[in-house]
């Protein structure tokens, strides 16, 4: 055991790093994957039909359940003696958390994130310590509203058709569970969580699983489809306790199964049901996660940059460089070209494809260029 400690300290950042490439991967294949399973016409066709303000207000709501998530990483780096700006961990944080929320794997990419741009220069044994408290709470918030649902669903009399009450009383019992790990961690370690740091995890949770489901029954409303509340509430919190434990990402296909399931036999068209869960993914998924995508090329690019010394970084500008000495002369050869042969354009084909102005537009781009050259001296 010894053996493995000692390897796992030696290599801790290297497998950091490992973890940290394995993440840019998943990210880019989940880009891929969410553009071949969004139907953009499904969505243009749902927009239409809704008024601007109500678009606006979902947007606006799906933002405001992701900031609540920011606690946990003001927690984290409370805990690892950092002082960040306010401007930094904002970003990082809310990068970090709608990244985990679209690739999912059961929080298991947060944490990676969050060891590679919050851990650095820290000792393996104490960041480990602070990103597990970070993990043990995180599913607590979920628990606590699979207890309402279980209460709910009992006197809705809406548990009993797929037995979703099986699903609410696991996931009812995990916070029991934690604090009982808690409180053994509390009697045979010095460095745990105390009550205090552990109702603050908890209140997060708790306030990042109101924001998932006030997003979605706001959706809904503002769909005009008034269905009863106490019939969906217990079905869509056994969804999300079913999609973390499948660790699909973003829950994909198991949530959505359930509730497509659920909200059919509730009454709620195929079609309808559909809408409402492409505009709730869209809405508290998609866009926090585009907004994001920024921060994280930036991000990316630095740790990457950073870990080999700045070689990428010198790389980048040389390529940059011999580009920008390439498109020179290709703008030359064609700018001379395009005066002394002005016909010389018309005789290819692959030019022809362009419409008549756009070709002779892009005839035009060396003059264009070399008049926006002069401009820019006539100014310095």
């Amino acid at each position: 055991m010894k053996k493995v400690m000692a390897f796992f300290k030696k290599y801790f950042g290297y497998l950091k790093f490992l973890l940290f490439l394995s993440i840019i991967v998943i990210v880019v294949r989940e880009l891929l994957l969410l553009n071949k399973s969004l139907s953009y016409e499904a969505l243009l066709s749902i927009f239409s039909q809704i008024a601007p303000w109500k678009t606006l207000v979902m947007l606006l709501v799906g933002g405001i359940a992701v900031i609540p998530m920011i606690g946990y990483d003001w927690i984290l780096n409370k805990n690892l003696d950092q002082k960040l700006s306010k401007k930094y961990l904002f970003e990082t944080s809310w990068m970090i958390n709608t990244i985990n929320n679209v690739a999912g794997f059961g929080g298991v990419i947060s944490i990676g994130l969050r060891s590679q741009i919050y851990g650095k220069n820290k000792e393996t044994k104490v960041l480990a310590a602070s990103l597990s408290k970070i993990f043990l709470f995180m599913m607590s918030g979920l628990s606590i509203y699979s207890f309402f649902a279980l209460i709910v669903g009992f006197f809705a009399d809406v548990l009993t058709t797929d037995h979703h009450w099986i699903w609410l009383l696991g996931g009812s019992l995990y916070v029991p569970v934690v604090l009982l790990i808690h409180s053994i961690w509390n009697q045979k370690k010095e460095q745990t969580v105390n009550s205090k740091e552990a109702l603050s995890l908890i209140m997060i949770s708790f306030l990042e699983w109101t924001g998932v489901i006030v997003t979605f029954f706001v959706v809904g409303q503002l769909m005009g489809l008034n269905q009863h509340m106490a019939s969906i509430f217990p079905l869509f919190v056994a969804a999300s306790v079913i999609g973390v434990l499948s660790m699909i990402p973003g829950s994909l296909g198991s949530f959505d199964l359930v509730m497509l399931v659920g909200l059919t036999r509730l009454g709620l068209s195929n079609e309808l049901a559909t809408s409402w869960l492409l505009l709730y993914r869209f809405f508290y998924y998609i866009v926090p996660f585009l907004i994001s995508l920024p921060v994280f090329v930036h991000t990316s690019a630095n740790q990457i940059n950073m870990r080999y010394e700045g070689v990428p970084k010198q790389l980048f500008f040389q390529v940059l460089q011999k580009l920008t000495v390439i498109s020179y002369y290709v703008f030359g050869i064609l700018l001379m070209m395009s005066n002394v042969f002005p016909k010389w354009f018309d005789q290819y084909i692959w030019l022809q494809q362009f419409h008549l102005p756009t070709a002779h537009l892009f005839s035009q781009i060396p003059n264009i260029i070399i008049g926006s050259f002069f401009l820019i001296v006539g100014r310095g």
